[in-house]
């Protein structure tokens, strides 16, 4: 697993500073979830949180992702930008992931915020 910068747009306004694993959080799947990786300096005003801190303070959200390899079954959780938590539900399915594709995406316990239905 390599580590990589990372900015997540959090709620309200600016952005977290987060070290997340580059090969899960690649072209692919980082602009849909509102990852952006960092290619210089952190932006002004940029906060660093860890991943729990930030979904636990409802700044940041997550998500569960099943994926098939093969005819394995398997499950990861993703952090989403709260403004995309709606979206990734419909735009993850069928994303390569991991050497598989996604099946389903279900927001978690921890991914419910205010004004995020249940999936």
């Amino acid at each position: 697993m390599a580590l990589a910068s990372f900015t997540v747009e959090r709620a309200g306004t600016g952005v977290l500073l987060m070290r997340l694993d580059d090969t899960t959080y690649d072209t692919v799947i980082a602009p849909i979830v509102g990852a952006t990786k960092l290619a210089g300096s952190p932006p002004d005003g940029a906060s660093s949180e860890t991943t729990v801190e930030g979904v636990k303070k409802g700044v940041i959200g997550s998500v569960k992702v099943s994926y098939k390899v093969g005819t394995k079954r398997k499950t990861s959780r993703l952090i989403v930008a709260l403004p995309k938590l709606d979206t990734v539900v419909t735009e993850l399915p069928g994303k390569a992931f991991r050497t598989g594709i996604i099946t389903r995406v279900r927001a978690s316990q921890l991914g419910l915020t205010q004004g995020l239905r249940r999936i």
